[in-house]
């Protein structure tokens, strides 16, 4: 016969417990419970992985012999393009640019963001590798996206109340000049009468070059 032993919850009423098992029930309890735990952390992790990515597009230029990936949220850009999106006083798409897509300015409306883009750009006048990236602002470091090597820079500007944050990628290859630029225009609280517009503060401008970086890791070449 098992002995049974008093238990006391902390509601202070009693249960009675089995103070032993059968030697042959025990190990299949801990198997039970160890197989629930299984199927728990493998359901756990099939809705995990159940979650879809956000809709992509490519941008392909045979001409320029180029690609890469961006969200379907954010604008292509073109020369007659007059989406608001790619439209600031200090331009962040360039009239030369072989391709420009703009950060949806929708995300942050209320602040003094005038809009962001990652654009590429192939320079013809800077026909040496010597041309191409001596001519970069200082300073530079190196950096890899997809096997090809860059030198980039950081800098910023200025004019009548607007201003420009600059990432720039310069790889020469195939005999021609590339750049990759990430630009985030904003403008002057100063322009506006105070409390009627959000300050774009630098951790905002992290999270919107955060996401034009993931636009630029996709960059690569056609073969």
């Amino acid at each position: 016969m098992n002995r049974m032993k008093r238990q006391v919850n902390p509601g202070g009423k009693g249960e009675w417990l089995a103070s032993s098992l059968s030697p042959i029930a025990t190990p299949w309890l801990y198997v039970a419970i160890g197989l629930g735990f299984l199927f728990f952390d493998v359901s756990a992790a099939a809705q995990a992985t159940a979650v879809p990515e956000a809709p992509q597009k490519t941008f392909v230029s045979r001409r320029d012999s180029f690609q890469f990936k961006y969200p379907a949220s954010f604008i292509l850009c073109g020369k007659t393009t007059r989406r608001q999106a790619c439209q600031t006083y200090i331009p962040i798409c360039d009239e030369t640019a072989a391709a420009c897509v703009a950060y949806p300015t929708t995300r942050y409306k209320g602040y003094d963001f005038e809009g962001a883009a990652f654009s590429v750009d192939k320079l013809s006048q800077q026909d040496t590798e010597g041309k191409c990236l001596n001519s970069m602002n200082k300073p530079v470091h190196t950096e890899a996206v997809n096997g090809v090597e860059f030198q980039t820079s950081h800098q910023t500007s200025a004019a009548m109340g607007h201003g420009m944050s600059q990432y720039s990628y310069r790889s020469f290859d195939r005999g021609a000049c590339y750049e990759l630029d990430i630009k985030i225009a904003t403008s002057s609280l100063g322009g506006y009468s105070p409390g009627t517009v959000k300050e774009f503060t630098e951790e905002d401008e992290q999270r919107v070059q955060a996401s034009l970086a993931k636009v630029l890791s996709t960059f690569e070449f056609l073969k």
